[in-house]
């Protein structure tokens, strides 16, 4: 561990750094909750990492519930609690509600979205989704019969950091190639697009949940 700790440290500096919210999330979820309705965030992240993100963009408490995937197995005969070296109150969301997609299943999957549909007991047609992805996100929710919006602010998949990731990443090949034929091809019809998070508010009335 010695040896790789500077890279360590720049990494995990340049995380804090780079883990912002896009401008208006934050006020248009506060506005969104103030309505009575249910906000419920979504990730592939794992556990760890999804629970960190939300603490540092200050989203405990504003996101209602929170579905990520599951954290690694840990080895046999070793917790959790044996490798944290902080406090635990350093660890874990306070208020949002953190569960677990099943294992194994993965966006653009319809089991993802089908599941915490099915949790959370709430009817497609007076659902709201909104991704960056045509055929991760917009192609899921639009097979479920679910609202989709298009979030074209968040679209980087040109950029050169997409790339990096995708080298680095598991996604096979082939997804990654099926998704660009997607975009290419405008196969995928989005019902709403928006090139701001805020711009919501001006499309739905989240009032009529009072």
């Amino acid at each position: 561990m010695t040896i790789y700790d500077d890279v360590v440290h720049v990494l995990n500096s340049e995380r804090k750094r780079r883990t912002q919210l896009y401008p208006g999330v934050m006020q248009t979820l506060t506005t969104i909750r103030e309505h009575g309705v249910p906000v419920i965030g979504y990730t592939e992240s794992i556990a760890f990492w999804t629970e960190w993100r939300i603490r540092t963009l200050g989203l405990d408490g504003v996101l209602d519930v929170l579905y990520s995937s599951p954290d690694h197995d840990m080895p046999s005969g070793i917790t959790v609690e044996d490798i944290r070296t902080l406090p635990s109150d350093k660890y874990g969301l306070k208020s949002t509600h953190h569960l677990h997609v099943p294992r194994g299943i993965e966006k653009p999957s319809p089991e993802v979205l089908a599941c915490i549909l099915v949790s959370r007991d709430q009817p497609a047609e007076t659902t709201l989704y909104v991704g960056d992805s045509l055929m991760r996100d917009v192609a899921m929710a639009q097979g479920l019969g679910v609202i989709d919006v298009h979030a074209r602010y968040g679209v980087v998949q040109d950029t050169e950091e997409y790339e990096l990731l995708r080298r680095v990443s598991y996604w096979p090949d082939s997804q990654v190639s099926e998704e660009r034929e997607v975009v290419a091809s405008g196969s995928v019809k989005p019902s709403y697009s928006i090139d701001s998070f805020s711009e919501l508010l001006g499309l739905f009335d989240f009032s009529v949940r009072k």
